[in-house]
């Protein structure tokens, strides 16, 4: 620059006319450089644009292909509790039959001794509350008359909608309607109690007319508490389930499945309130402006210690009968940090809801261990063994590809973690979904989990490789920087010339 500065300042004409051509070009030339560079980050943005449009096509493909699995379930049911039936009388030489294999939660190595459960009831479920896994299913998508197990729904929707300290107020209209005979508590027109009062009214002494009133108040109708119930069945994933009221009273088209009930019960006991009080033995019930202090004791034998049928570990629970449902019983128990629930319906004699109940507990706390294979598992070790391109090795890092380390496996007592293989499959990152990892026992499929990749790292890694430059018609840029420059010489050797021939 100190030779160009002199060059300008002195010497004779022809200097500085190439000084200020040197000039032109030193100033100019970056901006060229940079338009390039412009012009090729807008080629890698429309590239990694069609990619993502490749992707959402694909996904929108696999949606059209999970809507046509699910219209196949209903045809695929019977032949599915088929399968489960058949397994129980495969030869000794096969050791298992996998019952569920839940996407992210869990899966079940089934033992060869659930076929002699003999149960009386028509349908039942064992199920995991952590996970979701079935241990054990008996016609578990057949839909059944719940009867008062309904009021588990009915406690834990009023729960997620309201306060313990909400007032009650007992309609008279509303408490007429329900079935004389009946289980009632004595609600009295105008009385006035506590959400949590009626709610052990509902769950301990299973009072039709409390869970009318607690329906009412809540859901601003009858109807529009059912409503609720509904919404939330379908929630948590609940698709052989209809309810018409908050009680289980006798409706045709009030209808559940053992299934179904299992999803129910497992979104119950994560609420500390209704653990707390569909597991109590007994409540007093405070004074109303209506009535004295009341006791309530719980209907759930199981629970109750000094019952024939307690069973240890037992924590909550609701029984249920009517005619045309017959006996229904859904609890929960937990023993050495796993916490079960079983749901029996349509179930001949109180007595053998019990002892079908602690059947299922029986098969399920001694036939089974827990296994996390997953808990020290190396990602990164699995997804070079399946050949992942080098390319996609590095996003699986960049990504914070993650995965459920707590994924469980139920299986027989001498199954351990290293007789359980996992591999890695993928085909890149699509929709926050990098690959998928398989589990496999004696060369069969028990299992698989979704890996998941943070969408927002992603994008963000791209914003920082592809920056967004506002420039209408980038790629004409170069060549109108070079004709200006172009320009810029001519009109400065007009002027120069103009300066020699000067006189």
């Amino acid at each position: 620059m100190h030779l160009i500065k002199f060059s300008i300042t002195g010497g004779n004409m022809k200097y500085r006319l190439l000084a200020i051509i040197m000039v032109f070009v030193y100033l100019f030339s970056p901006m060229v450089v940079f338009a390039s560079q412009v012009d090729t980050q807008e080629e890698n943005q429309e590239n990694i644009t069609s990619e993502d449009a490749a992707s959402e096509d694909a996904a929108s493909e696999d949606a059209a292909d999970e809507t046509a699995a699910d219209n196949t379930i209903s045809d695929e049911k019977d032949s599915s509790e088929s399968a489960t039936k058949d397994t129980s009388s495969e030869s000794d030489t096969d050791k298992f039959s996998v019952i569920q294999t839940p996407s992210d939660g869990g899966c079940v190595i089934e033992s060869n001794t659930s076929s002699g459960l003999d149960l009386v009831a028509e349908s039942a479920i064992l199920m995991d509350a952590a996970s979701g896994s079935i241990l054990y299913s008996k016609n578990i998508d057949a839909q059944r008359y719940p009867a008062s197990i309904t009021k588990v729904l009915t406690t834990l929707v009023a729960l997620e909608n309201g306060s313990l300290t909400d007032s009650i107020h007992c309609n008279a209209e509303t408490l007429y309607a329900i079935e004389q005979g009946s289980s009632r508590v004595g609600l009295e027109a105008d009385e006035v109690i506590t959400l949590e009062d009626a709610l052990y009214f509902v769950m301990l002494q299973s009072g039709n007319d409390a869970a009318a009133v607690v329906a009412e108040t809540i859901g601003g109708t009858v109807d529009g508490f059912v409503k609720m119930m509904n919404e939330k069945a379908k929630a948590l994933g609940c698709t052989g389930s209809q309810f018409m009221n908050p009680h289980g009273l006798p409706d045709d088209n009030h209808y559940t499945t053992a299934r179904d009930m299992a999803l129910i019960m497992q979104a119950a006991v994560n609420n500390p309130d209704f653990c707390k009080i569909a597991s109590a033995t007994n409540f007093t019930v405070g004074a109303t402006n209506l009535n004295d202090s009341r006791g309530v004791w719980n209907h759930h034998k199981m629970i109750l210690p000094a019952s024939e049928y307690h069973y240890e570990g037992v924590c909550e629970g609701k029984t249920g009968y009517t005619s045309v449902a017959l006996n229904t019983l859904v609890t929960s128990a937990e023993k050495n940090g796993i916490k079960l629930i079983a749901v029996v319906l349509r179930c001949q004699g109180a007595a053998n809801t019990y002892y079908d109940t602690a059947k299922l507990f029986d098969y399920g706390f001694e036939n089974f261990t827990i296994l996390k294979p997953l808990k020290n598992f190396n990602l990164k070790a699995a997804a070079e063994a399946s050949g992942l391109s080098e390319n996609n090795m590095e996003k699986l890092s960049r990504y914070n590809a993650v995965y459920n380390t707590e994924y469980t496996v139920f299986a027989p007592s001498d199954v351990t973690v290293e007789d359980i293989k996992v591999t890695f499959s993928s085909d890149g990152p699509s929709n926050g979904i990098f690959g998928k990892l398989n589990l496999t026992y004696n060369e069969k499929e028990i299992g698989s989990l979704n890996v998941y990749y943070d969408i927002d790292a992603e994008y963000k890694i791209i914003e920082n490789e592809n920056t967004n430059v506002n420039i209408t018609n980038v790629s004409n840029v170069p060549f109108i920087l070079v004709g200006i420059m172009a320009l810029l010489v001519i009109f400065i050797i007009i002027l120069t010339s103009s300066i020699i021939i000067r006189p």
